[in-house]
């Protein structure tokens, strides 16, 4: 056909492609595009509309739409390539951030399937013959966690603005219901001064709640984990001429695997990456800690 002549769009149409795809760079090609593929095909729109120029800004577009339809489904992936280019942080850093967003979302949805009336379900499976049904949705049911309530549900027409904001206001609300009652075992490391930083433990469910208001994150959801002795939190803090300041840079865990300690993910405000030299400070620190510690603790 391309010998003969034919226009792209004819040739397009005869092997099934999209004619909005041509914007895809010839290195964008890999396996989450696949994943999302069929999405992309029933909404062609979407490419030519939304999806980015540059190759590096197209994978992080394509794992943006890929982490909301795996974690939500397809109308909030569909939100997510309209309004990718709205969300805050490095165009590298928004798949996690949508990932965040797919936790409102969630919980949304959780709270209307907790909202439904069982007695009516058991009553409509009754008269259909299949009270075993009943049973099965029930139990399904149940086996869902109690959600914090979401405020507002998400709708594919919310502003990205409305969303973000939902959702801020939701990660609080968990990260405050996640750290009641819950108390934090003895730091596992003193804090320390290293560099320009000043990194500090976070000793009460109540910091942890605090903090991640501050840095916009659900960190509340780890209290537990503290609590139990599989991670510890820590605080990172800027220094100035006037001393560290009262919202922190950062928050990273450390993890206990098997009795040996490493760091885990170290994290700015909305879970962006620290900086270079925050990261450095913190790598620092642990290492000074290792050189008195028993592993087997």
């Amino acid at each position: 056909m391309i010998r003969d002549g034919e226009r792209l769009r004819d040739i397009a149409e005869h092997v099934g492609i999209p004619m909005s795809f041509k914007r895809f760079r010839p290195g964008v090609c890999s396996k989450t595009l696949e994943k999302i593929k069929p999405l992309l095909y029933a909404h062609p729109e979407i490419v030519s509309h939304h999806c980015p120029k540059a190759l590096s800004k197209q994978r992080a577009w394509i794992m943006t739409i890929h982490k909301a339809l795996e974690s939500v489904g397809e109308d909030f992936a569909i939100w997510a390539a309209q309004h990718w280019s709205e969300i805050p942080g490095k165009y590298n850093h928004i798949p996690e951030a949508i990932s965040d967003i797919g936790d409102w979302a969630k919980a949304g949805m959780i709270e209307r399937v907790w909202g439904i009336d069982m007695s009516f379900v058991q009553q409509a499976m009754l008269a259909s013959n299949h009270p075993e049904l009943a049973e099965c949705v029930i139990d399904w049911r149940n086996q869902l966690p109690e959600p914090v309530p979401a405020g507002r549900c998400f709708e594919p027409d919310m502003s990205a603005e409305t969303v973000l904001r939902l959702s801020s206001e939701w990660h609080e609300r968990a990260s405050e219901a996640q750290t009641v009652g819950v108390e934090f075992p003895e730091p596992w490391y003193e804090g320390d001064i290293v560099d320009d930083y000043r990194i500090e433990p976070v000793n009460t469910a109540n910091q942890l709640s605090l903090y991640a208001k501050q840095l916009r994150n659900c960190a509340g959801a780890y209290a537990h984990d503290i609590a139990e002795g599989s991670i510890f939190m820590y605080v990172v803090f800027a220094l100035s001429a006037e001393g560290p300041s009262s919202r922190p840079e950062a928050m990273f865990d450390l993890e206990n695997n098997n009795g040996y300690r490493s760091l885990g993910q170290l994290k700015g405000p909305c879970n962006q990456a620290a900086p270079k030299e925050l990261a450095t400070a913190v790598k620092l620190w642990l290492r000074g800690q290792k050189e008195t510690l028993d592993v087997a603790a």
